[in-house]
């Protein structure tokens, strides 16, 4: 797939959010995973206390898409 990139400021769009709040939170389980990680939360708030410029996200419109077969 191609396609053109660009840095978003702000929240991502609310069908993008919930996909990935499905994805990874609401599952079975994700709960318990999350407090197994507990004592990692204060490595990923340092992580993402990196990032210049505030909350942000890429936005990748299509351009182009190929399909290829299987090897």
């Amino acid at each position: 797939m191609r396609g053109l990139a660009s840095c978003r400021q702000g929240l991502p769009p609310w069908a993008s959010g919930w996909r990935i709040i499905r994805k990874y939170y609401l599952r079975p389980r994700a709960l318990l995973v999350e407090l197994r990680h507990a004592r990692l939360w204060p490595l990923r708030r340092l992580y993402y206390g990196q990032a210049k410029g505030g909350v942000g996200y890429i936005r990748v419109t299509p351009t182009a898409a190929a399909f290829l077969s299987r090897p």
